[in-house]
């Protein structure tokens, strides 16, 4: 048997197997399944299900899981999914994604359903949510991510490198981001380099490293953006409110510019 014959018949294994573990609401056996596969081929086993198995999969499995399978959907694909959930099911998987996946889901859903989710949700992911949806796609805000890697000024190296390190964090979320210093009021003061946090001592405090930030306002047009990141080698610039916070920062995520969208895939 060739070894393609050989693939195949392991695809169509498997895709019976799944099929009998969900038949079977086998929540252990789905998630045995589906985790060694990259995220798209476990995307796509679950798709080639029946809707009704599908929707099995997705409200029996571990929310972490499933809501890497949602993000990994184009959206339009990942809000038919959510939609067919119950909405503290959907709650709980989309507070598993980060703010910008949950607000371009929320922000495609009717008005009726985004609200049944939205009042499931933490209250403050979801004004988040609500937040973010208020902004165009062709503005830094519609590329906006609440997540922010946060400090103070008198903060030090090593109390930044024992965070990281501590693993108390989801450091993945801020993946791009250099550490933002704020003050206690939120208003952003600098930005320090990876670099520089590698190479100071660790009882240096990051007033001492930090440089004066590059923000932009979230209502900055993409075409603006094209230039600021043509001049600057960054991958993630902080937004401003009015008065000087740090509101979020925008990454190249969710543009439909050629260039951006190269950036997204290299972030």
């Amino acid at each position: 048997m060739s070894e393609e014959k050989t693939i195949e018949l392991d695809e169509r294994d498997r895709a019976h197997l799944l099929l009998s573990a969900v038949e079977a609401s086998d929540s252990e056996k789905i998630a045995e399944i589906l985790d060694p596969l990259p995220f798209s081929e476990a995307l796509r086993e679950v798709l080639l299900l029946p809707p009704t198995e599908r929707d099995t999969v997705l409200r029996i499995i571990p929310a972490t899981l499933a809501a890497e399978l949602i993000g990994e959907a184009p959206n339009d694909m990942a809000v038919e999914l959510v939609e067919r959930l119950d909405p503290d099911r959907a709650a709980t998987i989309l507070e598993e994604l980060s703010s910008d996946v949950k607000a371009d889901v929320i922000g495609e859903l009717d008005e009726i359903g985004a609200e049944a989710i939205l009042s499931e949700m933490d209250e403050k992911d979801a004004a988040d949510v609500r937040r973010l949806a208020t902004y165009e796609d062709d503005t830094a805000g519609g590329l906006m991510v609440s997540e922010i890697f946060r400090f103070n000024a008198n903060d030090t190296v090593g109390k930044v490198l024992r965070d990281v390190a501590s693993g108390e964090d989801d450091f993945e979320r801020y993946r791009g981001q250099h550490p933002y210093i704020t003050e206690d009021n939120g208003r952003l003061v600098g930005v320090v380099s990876l670099r520089s946090l590698l190479t100071a001592k660790r009882s240096e405090k990051l007033s001492a490293i930090m440089v004066e930030p590059i923000a932009v306002p979230a209502e900055m047009l993409l075409e603006d953006l094209e230039d600021l990141f043509d001049e600057h080698p960054f991958w993630v610039f902080p937004l401003l409110l009015p008065m000087g916070s740090c509101l979020a920062s925008f990454r190249a995520r969710r543009s439909p510019m050629p260039r951006l969208s190269a950036l997204k895939r290299k972030v």
